[in-house]
């Protein structure tokens, strides 16, 4: 695998528009992406989308959001394309949207999944992420935050 991680560009949309709509349901989104969804990430300040590309091939997607109060970082949107999983390409968008969060920011870097998605979890047990506690959980749901997600939060 030969993968690099790119700013996301229009370009990439269709693709990762056609991702979405073939996963279920719409996942990582709570509707199906637009266009106007993407040019909203690529202006907003607490938004950076890549994708991770190969033979300038987008074959995952994912965001960085920072979030001012309280400081955290959450890794958001993660998607691989259909035809190109369970060949590590999660790992890889996930270890660099990581190095580049770290270096970026000092806060804690969390992601949200579903809590049927085995092998989202697993992915991201192997790259350091924890469970949040249960107190952390009630804080988010009472934020409005996805309730009944699972919370994870890498290890230091």
């Amino acid at each position: 695998m030969n993968a690099n991680l790119a700013p996301f560009e229009m370009r990439f949309a269709p693709s990762v528009r056609q991702w979405a709509a073939e996963s279920s349901p719409f996942a990582p989104w709570t509707s199906p992406p637009s266009d106007a969804s993407f040019q909203a990430a690529m202006v907003d300040p607490n938004v950076t989308p890549f994708v991770l590309i190969e033979l300038e091939q987008p074959l995952a997607y994912g965001e960085i959001w920072s979030e001012s109060a309280p400081d955290e970082i959450e890794l958001a949107r993660i998607i691989v394309a259909p035809h190109a999983r369970r060949r590590g390409l999660a790992s890889a968008l996930l270890r660099g949207l990581i190095a580049i969060a770290r270096k970026t920011f000092d806060a804690p870097i969390w992601v949200r999944v579903m809590p049927d998605n085995d092998a989202a979890i697993a992915c991201y047990a192997r790259l350091g992420f924890v469970r949040a506690s249960l107190e952390e959980e009630q804080r988010f749901d009472q934020e409005g935050q996805s309730p009944g997600l699972k919370w994870l939060r890498l290890a230091p």
